[in-house]
């Protein structure tokens, strides 16, 4: 792969640092160049020369060696790393959005403004009933009130992985490792946040908290009844269980049905395919018995909901959430998930690449760095919108 780097170091000379480095991003993008079809070692010598090696070698026990390469080969020498630095860049992104492009889609994300890291207190609408609105002449119009009733959410947490590229490695040509150990931070922050919001989703962890008054996502009993232990979901009328049970839930300031719409379901892997077939079937057939005219109608449910599901459930389920197998795999949550959910976001997971020349590279010998890292924590806001039904 020697060929490679030197045809990036011309690239390099004929276009300019930035739009070298802009040609090769857009190759590894679509797919030109598979990074583990390289050298990182190949590309080195490509780049900054045959000597390459012998220079590193001498770079790590001779101080004057030190100061000579980075006058004689800095421009070479920081156009590798960034090569090499956007190829993890890119292997971290693509893994991370693998990981929890699903589970992003269903919960709202609200940025954290006011610099608070701590818990955080949302004053809720209180609004008034029917009778209240009514104006008599000449009287004042009826308010909405704040600060009467709040909702509490947890503390946002910080997280990441970084991946760190020695000069020992760039010496033993350690490709395969350094690009695996790159795809493995992407993946392992990805898989970090997707299961902070699961546990959520799933009623694992239960952060709601209203009026100082902390309750479960999901209750058999209580003023939130959204939980149904003897569920099975099988056609158009287990859809219409779900549905009557949101209707149920009032808001609780006026006493008043919610304006509740399934527009999402969540179900394990297993039970995706059974699902789509209830939601797409294009005809419903039923007979009470052989003495009666069967009944063939169109498919109840004209809305289809959006689908959701993750590989993380099942084993959240049972290892985390007190279920077992048969109990797991009948779960089924359905509601307006992007009204009951949010996550609180510090900043989002952002992906960076050390500078060469820094403080670790001298003390310890590592010449490329990168790291990914988030910052947020996964919050219900009002459970009254999702229902959650299993076989007990």
């Amino acid at each position: 792969m020697k060929q490679v780097g030197m045809k990036l170091r011309e690239a390099f000379k004929n276009h300019g640092p930035s739009n070298g480095l802009a040609i090769f991003n857009e190759a590894v993008k679509e797919k030109k160049i598979d990074p583990y079809q390289l050298s990182i070692r190949g590309m080195a010598e490509g780049m900054i020369g045959d000597s390459y090696y012998q220079n590193l070698v001498a770079y790590q026990s001779d101080p004057t060696w030190r100061m000579n390469l980075r006058e004689q080969s800095v421009v070479d020498t920081s156009n590798f790393a960034a090569v090499q630095g956007q190829i993890l860049l890119t292997m971290i992104r693509d893994k991370y959005q693998l990981e929890v492009q699903s589970v992003n889609t269903f919960f709202r994300t609200v940025p954290i403004t006011n610099g608070n890291l701590s818990t955080e207190r949302e004053q809720i609408v209180t609004r008034v009933n029917d009778i209240a609105m009514v104006v008599n002449q000449a009287m004042p119009y009826p308010n909405t009130i704040f600060g009467q009733q709040y909702v509490e959410y947890p503390a946002p947490v910080k997280f990441g992985e970084q991946c760190n590229v020695t000069a020992e490695m760039v010496f033993a040509d350690k490709t395969k490792q350094i690009y695996d150990s790159a795809a493995s931070v992407g993946e392992q922050t990805g898989m970090f946040e997707a299961r902070a919001k699961l546990r959520v989703l799933l009623g694992i962890v239960n952060p709601y908290s209203a009026n100082g008054t902390a309750a479960n996502t999901y209750n058999t009993s209580g003023s939130i009844i959204n939980k149904l232990t003897t569920f099975a979901f099988t056609d158009w009328r287990s859809m219409n269980t779900l549905e009557q049970t949101l209707l149920n839930q009032t808001d609780p300031s006026t006493g008043y049905p919610l304006q509740n719409t399934i527009r999402d379901v969540f179900v394990i892997p297993t039970r995706i395919y059974d699902m789509r077939r209830v939601f797409n079937a294009t005809e419903v057939r039923s007979t009470s018995n052989a003495a009666v005219d069967t009944l063939i109608s169109g498919n109840p449910l004209t809305d289809t909901p959006n689908l959701y599901t993750s590989r993380y459930a099942q084993q959240l389920l049972i290892n985390e959430g007190g279920l077992n197998l048969t109990q797991a795999s009948s779960l089924v949550i359905a509601g307006d998930f992007r009204k009951a959910l949010l996550w609180r976001e510090v900043w989002p997971v952002t992906i960076t690449q050390l500078p060469p020349g820094n403080l670790r590279e001298f003390d310890m010998d590592i010449v490329l760095s990168v790291k990914a890292s988030g910052f947020g924590a996964a919050c219900v806001a009002e459970p009254r919108y999702l229902v959650y039904g299993y076989t007990a």
